[in-house]
């Protein structure tokens, strides 16, 4: 008897010791992408034909960061006794599990590898893990809707509303030809939502458990595409009801750690070799269970954490990066959250129907003073039309984020010719607070259908009156006949540049600037104007 108990006992202890060393995770730096079966003169053994007709229309180039790893590497590394568990090419990485009776320490083995870093460990439970899932209160939809566009969005009309989105609708600019890839932690059932047309759902991926279903996972990412793709006239409309969208799950439900970075860069990798627009993203991380891992506000600098900088890649690949600034205002962190730290991305921040900051919204600035959230959409009693026919309202960054999203899909839609850039440029210039950003709203709400018309007054007028902007930090001015004087401004008032520019001149690069916000004045012979800028 005592014997039998014995056995139990160690075969409870084996068990409890494999099943740690099996949820030990490590990323592993790589040196190069030696021996590599691809290269960048054939891109199409690595990324789809519309990934490649994108980059072309971008004007962005294939590089070695777009090769895949090194096939040879990822065979020495399994001939050691490790698992592949996910792989990186922009950051050039593999993250690897041991078998068993291998240790870590047999990865230095290898010529190839940089640095060994553990991205998850063996605790089992986790108090963080649960912080994607959305609160859902379902509830009678007792708004009164006056005037036939009203009725048309129903439930949905407040927050299209407040983007002024619905009259860029009615032109025919829903989305149609654009791809937005979501990175979520689930998406339960929503195949079952009749509300949705799953034919636009082009494809899916779990990142996870490499496995996709409509069971796995909780519905959080059910109702961030339903803020989207959502099509039904009378009772509920999405922001994008017409887009193609590619279904990711990267978030691991059960335990929080920085291997879920990992698993998001891949998405974003995915994303963009399957030819995706945009990437709209409702995760965020700042705590992991391992107290060691967590980040510092010190590095919420767009350089330090993993999926930020994989976030700042995939927008130079030609992709818009949508993300939620999270909910954490209130708590002990307050801040954004990553990768919305990131450079060259759209981080959403949250507003009531009043346009008010939501209570729970986090709140930038970045640690290297940029301004995040960049902009604001309904995030308290979001709409959504659920599963079984009931209009819930939801709360949280998570759902203001993908209502943007589907906006940005529609206006770049209308305005394919923009680069990545000049579409965050123009949508912050577009807000309601661009003169005036604080770390609650950023730049504000953005009126939408106002920055569409802005820019078809730009198209069909003279080239000397269009109007300033910045893009990829070139200051784009109107061309006149006149001499032009260029004057930059702190925030403070001080003069921190000042040039006197020649007949014709259309464009000033501003790299040379300290990053910052700044007032810039344009002085001709007849007139004076000053728009305020971001150098980044």
């Amino acid at each position: 008897m005592h014997k039998r108990i014995l056995i139990i006992l160690i075969f409870t202890f084996i068990t409890l010791c494999v099943t740690g060393q099996v949820r030990n995770r490590y990323r592993v730096w790589l040196t190069d992408k030696a021996e590599n079966t691809h290269n960048i003169e054939q891109p199409e053994t690595f990324l789809s034909t519309k990934a490649i007709e994108r980059r072309t229309l971008r004007n962005i180039e294939i590089t070695e960061q777009d090769l895949p790893v090194s096939d040879a590497y990822l065979q020495q590394i399994k001939e050691l006794g490790f698992n592949i568990v996910t792989t990186s090419r922009w950051m050039n990485t593999v993250v690897i599990a041991p078998g068993l009776d291998v240790t870590i320490d047999t990865i230095y083995q290898l010529p190839f590898v940089k640095k060994v870093e553990c991205v998850q460990n063996d605790k089992t439970s986790s108090p963080f893990a649960a912080q994607h899932a959305p609160t859902k209160t379902v509830e009678e939809d007792t708004t009164e809707y006056i005037g036939e566009r009203e009725s048309y969005y129903s439930a949905a009309w407040e927050q299209i509303n407040q983007l002024n989105l619905a009259p860029l609708h009615q032109e025919g600019y829903r989305g149609k030809g654009m791809t937005v890839a979501v990175l979520d932690a689930g998406f339960y059932c929503v195949n079952q939502n009749a509300g949705i047309d799953m034919s636009q759902v082009i494809g899916t991926h779990d990142f996870t458990r490499k496995s996709f279903n409509y069971i796995n996972g909780v519905d959080h990412g059910s109702m961030v595409l339903i803020c989207m793709a959502t099509n039904v006239p009378n009772t509920y409309i999405g922001t994008a009801p017409e887009a193609n969208y590619w279904l990711m799950i990267t978030e691991d439900n059960n335990r929080e750690f920085p291997i879920e970075e990992d698993y998001w860069v891949a998405g974003a990798e995915m994303a963009d070799s399957v030819g995706a627009d945009i990437i709209t993203s409702s995760l965020g991380y700042y705590i992991y269970d391992d107290p060691d891992m967590s980040y510092t506000h010190e590095d919420l600098d767009g350089q330090t954490a993993f999926c930020s900088r994989g976030a700042t890649i995939a927008a130079s690949k030609g992709m818009l990066v949508v993300t939620a600034a999270g909910n954490e205002y209130g708590t002990d962190w307050n801040k954004i959250v990553v990768p919305g730290d990131a450079n060259g991305v759209l981080t959403v921040g949250g507003v009531s129907s009043d346009g008010t900051h939501s209570e729970f919204s986090s709140i930038g600035y970045t640690a290297d003073g940029r301004v995040k959230p960049d902009v604001v959409a309904r995030a308290t009693k979001t709409k959504v039309l659920h599963t079984d026919g009931m209009i819930a309202s939801v709360s949280g960054t998570s759902y203001s984020t993908p209502l943007m999203t589907g906006a940005m899909a529609c206006l770049w839609q209308a305005h394919p010719e923009w680069s990545v850039a000049e579409l965050i440029d123009r949508v912050q210039r577009g807000a309601s607070q661009y003169y005036t950003p604080d770390e609650f709203l950023g730049y504000g709400i953005p009126d939408i259908y106002g920055i569409h018309c802005d820019a078809n007054s730009i198209k069909h007028t003279a080239t000397d009156r269009h109007d300033i902007y910045m893009a990829d930090n070139i200051l784009h001015l109107p061309t006149t006949s006149h001499t032009t004087t260029l004057t930059i401004y702190d925030t403070c008032g001080r003069m921190v540049w000042n040039s006197t520019l020649v007949q014709g001149t259309d464009k000033v690069d501003l790299g040379h600037i300290e990053k910052g916000i700044y007032i810039v004045t344009v002085t001709t012979n007849d007139s004076q104007k000053a728009r305020k800028i971001i150098i980044r």
